[in-house]
């Protein structure tokens, strides 16, 4: 039975993804909205792609949390931005590397910017060493490219040309503790998150001889 090995859209609330949800903004409900990539786009950087659709289509941009899990390892709030159209309707725009029907966000109303050295915040699921450490590679990543220099239009950080080799090395431990890492990756099975991100398990989705 095949694996996941990335983070998925979750096909419900488990405990750990609500107390983080919770933790971020509280007293509001995630949701499930909407994959609708624009036209052209290449750019990954969100609040400058929905600034571009703004300025050409009109509507708002919406700060918020885009909310994954790699079921029973960890769950993963990622800091974004969403589109809100002139007649009201909520879109994720932004191309995404593994293609998604679906994000489940949460809005943070507090929030209408990309703020400096903002970053995705991951929870452990099972208390194991390796995946700890593994987790810790994404924060040093952060905490580098926070001290480069900030596009303000796009959010993008860049690194400083001083911290280039520290982040090298930070991948490298990354790839290395990824192979033990990956003992701990679920077997996609009828009861697990569908691949394609619809927010629906996969027994009533795509089913799992299509992974």
């Amino acid at each position: 039975m095949p694996k996941l090995a990335v983070p998925v859209t979750p096909a419900e609330l488990s405990r750990t993804m609500a107390a983080l949800a919770e933790s971020l903004v509280s007293g509001v409900a995630p949701r499930y909205v909407d994959c609708r990539t624009r036209a052209g786009e290449k750019s990954t950087e969100s609040f400058g792609v929905v600034a571009r659709q703004v300025e050409a289509e009109g509507g708002e941009c919406v700060a918020g949390w885009a909310l994954w899990e790699l079921p029973g390892v960890f769950v993963e709030a990622e800091y974004c931005a969403l589109w809100r159209g002139p007649a009201g309707e909520l879109l994720d725009i932004v191309p995404r590397t593994s293609p998604t029907r679906r994000v489940l966000f949460l809005p943070d109303p507090q929030r209408t910017a990309v703020p400096a050295g903002q970053r995705s915040v991951r929870r452990p699921v099972v208390n194991d060493p390796a995946l700890l450490a593994y987790l810790a590679t994404f924060d040093q990543e952060a905490q580098l490219f926070a001290r480069g220099a900030l596009d303000e239009k796009s959010g993008a950080q860049r690194l400083a040309p001083a911290d280039v080799g520290a982040y090298e090395r930070v991948v490298a431990q990354r790839i290395q503790l990824q192979q033990s890492v990956q003992s701990l990756y679920p077997e996609w099975g009828p009861y697990s998150p569908c691949w394609c991100g619809s927010g629906q398990k996969a027994r009533w989705c795509h089913g799992v001889q299509q992974a």
